[in-house]
């Protein structure tokens, strides 16, 4: 039959199907929207800290907000990215 779809493209699609309807990714993480990541992303800080008892002049140091494994996953995705 001219017109028939072969089977193999037929089962590539329905597994592309499957994969979007589960939100997962191959590995079984959590597929997320680039909008999800940038909320997650927006937790992260950056504190700029001075002793109690310093003067106003005083050196100061900053405390970062470690990254979770998600975030760290999303960061490094940031970074793949060439424009």
């Amino acid at each position: 039959m001219p017109g028939r779809i072969p089977d193999k493209f037929i089962d590539a699609l329905l597994a592309r199907i499957d994969k979007v309807n589960c939100r997962a990714l191959e590995d079984g993480t959590p597929a997320h929207r680039f909008a999800t990541w940038m909320a997650n992303l927006s937790s992260l800080v950056r504190n700029t800290c001075r002793t109690p008892s310093a003067s106003a002049n005083a050196p100061s140091f900053d405390i970062e907000t470690p990254p979770d494994p998600t975030r760290h996953r999303a960061l490094e995705l940031i970074k793949s990215i060439h424009l």
